[in-house]
């Protein structure tokens, strides 16, 4: 069985990105988890596919790796069900989109846009009081509520973020496992997510209905 390291900053964070793959990957894989620091105390990472939480813990891991290594760093996705908060009358001026950080603000004001909520006129907040526009009065954050600034009146919050498919696809790919969707757990899983990538979507579909069409036939067969 092929084993994968999962490596994020903290273990907690690791552990929350396994949970995701082993719903397409578990029963193919081994999936072992490190925080940067357990890294740090390692002389090399023996696991071949190394899955990174953000490409920023790739200096912390550039030099244990082994020169086959093969690297995947995962995206998150939006889920379906915390979208549809998003359809309830809202503001006609300006909301918040509250993070960590400007480019996750960026990444998420994006896929918002990508589900079709064009109508939403999104500002980036990740803790600037100083240029912050006071008169706002909505807010939306995906699970990071400390990020929420006093005098927001509305917070929806869109939950966490879950794995983008693509990210699993293309790890299930570098690794040659087929079939991930097998499972009725993954395909569930699947149709939770906002697809940003109508295209992939569409041949998964296709792909879940040729599965069909032989087993149809196969029984046939029989």
């Amino acid at each position: 069985m092929q084993e994968i390291a999962i490596i994020a900053f903290t273990k907690d964070y690791a552990n929350f990105i396994k949970e995701c793959l082993e719903v397409y990957l578990g029963k193919y894989t081994k999936i072992n988890v490190y925080s940067a620091y357990d890294i740090d105390q390692k002389e090399i990472i023996e696991e071949k596919y190394i899955v990174l939480s953000a490409f920023t813990v790739f200096k912390r891991v550039q030099e244990k790796m082994q020169k086959s290594a093969v690297l995947q760093v995962v995206h998150f996705a939006l889920s379906k069900q915390n979208m549809e908060k998003l359809k309830e009358p809202s503001s006609n001026g300006k909301v918040l989109l509250a993070n960590i950080d400007y480019r996750l603000c960026m990444e998420v004001i994006t896929q918002i846009y990508e589900a079709g909520f064009k109508n939403l006129d999104l500002v980036p907040y990740f803790g600037d009081e100083n240029t912050r526009d006071k008169s706002i009065k909505i807010a939306i954050t995906p699970n990071e509520l400390q990020m929420i600034p006093p005098g927001i009146e509305r917070v929806i919050d869109i939950g966490e973020r879950v794995i983008d498919v693509n990210c699993v696809i293309e790890l299930a790919d570098k690794m040659g496992i087929e079939g991930i969707f097998n499972s009725e757990e993954a395909r569930n899983a699947r149709k939770c997510v906002v697809s940003t990538t109508s295209r992939i979507d569409k041949l998964l579909g296709e792909n879940e209905n040729m599965i069909e069409q032989i087993k149809a036939l196969i029984e046939l067969m029989d």
